[in-house]
């Protein structure tokens, strides 16, 4: 009988687990020196904003951005805006992680800040939304320096069966944009959860099959 329960626990897991399948959204195909979009559809989602930069890995006049020896997405304090990113299908998708950077290196725009924070906000598929806020190190010296500039970030199971997400680059004490990049996302399917009805029904059917069993068992024993 325990055995059976605990086979029931586990098939109730499977079912009603997380993400199968993960993509890693690199923009690398993405032609940059630098490459300013309000909208681009890559790989299935479509990220849009008011002015978005892409910058390729050679960096060829553009020694001053964040750097990782790839194209990353990037948004200017203050120029750019808030990023949005949804599937071109109009269906849900789960984020497990991405690389955050700075936009410029430390310092170097005083009038083109960086941001202290990513905001990452994402609306679900029942409507409801939730919020995180990602600290960025500081950490951005360009591909001429010795530090790493992006963090990799694995993200707290709050951003399944998205919508849409709106990643924002925020400024601590101060009103206007900071400037961030994000690349590698992590991109995996919506997560599948069960009718309650047709998990009660499978748990009565798996239950009642597991007491038939312990009562032939125990009708098959010597007396």
């Amino acid at each position: 009988m325990r055995n059976k329960l605990m086979g029931w626990a586990a098939l109730v897991a499977m079912l009603s687990g997380g993400a199968a399948q993960a993509t890693i959204l690199t923009f690398d195909e993405i032609p940059g020196t630098e490459n300013i979009q309000t909208h681009l559809d890559y790989q299935g989602f479509t990220f849009t904003s008011t002015h978005m930069h892409f910058y390729g890995c050679a960096h060829a006049g553009y020694e001053d951005i964040a750097f990782n020896g790839t194209t990353k997405l990037g948004a200017e304090g203050d120029w750019g805006g808030p990023i949005s990113m949804s599937r071109q299908d109009g269906g849900a998708f789960s984020l497990l992680s991405l690389d955050i950077a700075e936009f410029f290196n430390n310092g170097l725009y005083p009038d083109k800040p960086n941001a202290d924070l990513l905001n990452l906000t994402a609306t679900l598929l029942d409507g409801s939304q939730v919020s995180l806020d990602l600290v960025l190190d500081g950490i951005n010296d360009g591909p001429f320096g010795t530090l790493e500039d992006f963090q990799h970030v694995v993200l707290p199971e709050l951003f399944v069966n998205v919508t849409q997400l709106v990643f924002t680059g925020v400024r601590l004490g101060a009103s206007n944009f900071g400037g961030f990049s994000i690349d590698n996302l992590e991109v995996g399917d919506p997560v599948t959860v069960p009718e309650p009805g047709t998990l009660g029904m499978m748990g009565m059917g798996l239950l009642a099959a597991a007491v038939a069993r312990r009562r032939r068992s125990n009708a098959a024993q010597p007396r």
